[in-house]
């Protein structure tokens, strides 16, 4: 990719080569720039806080960048991705 994030491109190239509309993508990202990128994508996004590099207010900073959910756990993300698959 030409530009890194949080440029959309690297979520709407990933969308294109599996040929699913970018509004049905669900995005698990744990940096602002991410979560900025995949939401300038069009996509649904988890921001997880799980990563061992992951310190004080980090949430706010993603909620802040456009994350729908945040959690701390991978089966806390399951349960959202299951719910996002369903609807």
């Amino acid at each position: 990719m030409a530009r890194g994030k949080p440029h959309p491109d690297i979520f709407l190239h990933a969308a294109a080569e599996m040929n699913v509309p970018p509004a049905h993508c669900l995005v698990i990202e744990d940096s602002a720039s991410g979560v900025q990128g995949a939401r300038a994508a069009g996509m649904t996004v988890i921001g997880m806080l799980a990563a061992s590099h992951i310190q004080g207010n980090h949430a706010d900073r993603l909620l802040d960048a456009g994350a729908d959910h945040v959690t701390e756990t991978f089966a806390a993300a399951a349960v959202i991705t299951r719910e996002f698959l369903a609807s």
